[in-house]
Order: structure tokens, then sequence, then C-alpha cells
């Protein structure tokens, strides 16, 4: 039944309105014509997502961003929270000197300063994560194995609009988006 008593219009298909943090997000409703209580309302809502994983960026301050939309969500479904963040392999040539036999490998110095700003973030948000991911390799690779690490069923990621040449070129939530074995929320970020 809905909210009003009456029986939910359509069965399978109807909706929920969940309340919480974030407003209006929208819940399937229960499978057949189930009596729905107040309380079975909440709980059926709050059994949404059990595991929220939020996919960040250091090198801006749309992490935080990130981080905190996730936050609400995970809130509001009493789920557990994990957090990832993928450092790129990037040999580096300080001298800019193509004659350097080895380039520079600064990847395992990004990944420690990413570990530190992501802790600072968690902190500042009051977040005491289940999990923290800072891997270094393919980034949506990476992001695919802290959800399977992670058994989430919900990433949350950043999203830029792309134009130009950028629109013609994949990019890490489009990936995940099409790879992931769970839902994807992409926060818009301009």
């Amino acid at each position: 039944e809905g909210t009003s008593g009456n029986p939910v219009p359509g069965g399978l298909h109807s909706s929920l309105r969940c309340g919480g943090p974030r407003r209006g997000l929208t819940c399937r409703a229960p499978p057949a014509r189930l009596s729905w209580s107040k309380h079975a309302q909440i709980g059926y809502a709050m059994s949404l997502y059990q595991h929220v994983l939020a996919a960040v960026e250091t090198h801006d301050e749309d992490g935080p961003r990130v981080l905190r939309h996730a936050k609400a969500i995970a809130d509001s479904c009493h789920a557990a929270l994990s957090v990832v963040h993928v450092v790129e392999y990037l040999p580096v040539d300080p001298a800019g000197d193509a004659l350097l036999a080895t380039p520079v490998d600064l990847t395992h110095e990004r990944r420690e300063r990413a570990h530190e700003r992501i802790e600072q973030w968690c902190a500042e948000e009051g977040i005491s994560p289940a999990g923290l991911w800072v891997n270094i390799g393919s980034i949506t690779r990476e992001i695919l194995r802290a959800r399977d690490e992670s058994s989430a069923d919900l990433i949350v990621i950043g999203h830029h609009s792309r134009r130009g040449l950028a629109a013609l070129f994949s990019s890490t939530d489009d990936g995940v988006l099409h790879r992931a074995p769970c839902d994807v929320l992409a926060v818009h970020l301009g």
C-alpha cells in the first residue's frame, strides 16, 4: 500500500520517495501488492544501498563535493561508505631532457600525498570510511577493483562536461558507468 493506505499503483514498477538529507531519491517499490506500513516504507528505502563507494580526485577541490554526495546517500541508506582514488603511472623527466635513460617515477610520492589529502577530507566531513584505497594504475580498472573488494552496490563519481576534442576521447566516468556491475551516480561538476 502507498503512504495513504491505498494499494501501490502499478505493482512492481511503482516508486517510493525516500526522505533523509537527499530528499527526492527515488526507490523502487517492493514486488507484488504488499501492505506498506510507514515503518516498512522507511526500512525498504534504507536497504536500497548497503555499501557506497566514492571515487574521488585529489588534484582539484571537486573531491570533497563528490565525497559529500556519497556521504549523504550512505547516511540516508544507513550504508557503509568507502573511498577510492587512483594515481595513474606518470613517469616524469624533471629536466625535460629526452637524454635521460630512466625518467623519475613520482607515482608513489603522489600516492602518499593523495592518501593524506583524502584522510584530511574524511576527517573534515566526519567520515570514518569502511575502506580507503589509493591505488596506482588504470583509473577505471582500479575503481572497479575497489568496487569488487568492497562489494559496493553504488559508485559515486564526479563528471565534468566535455567539449571539443575532449569529447572524442574515452573518459573515466563513462568507463565506470558501462563496466560497473552496480549502480553508478555521476555528480555533475561542471
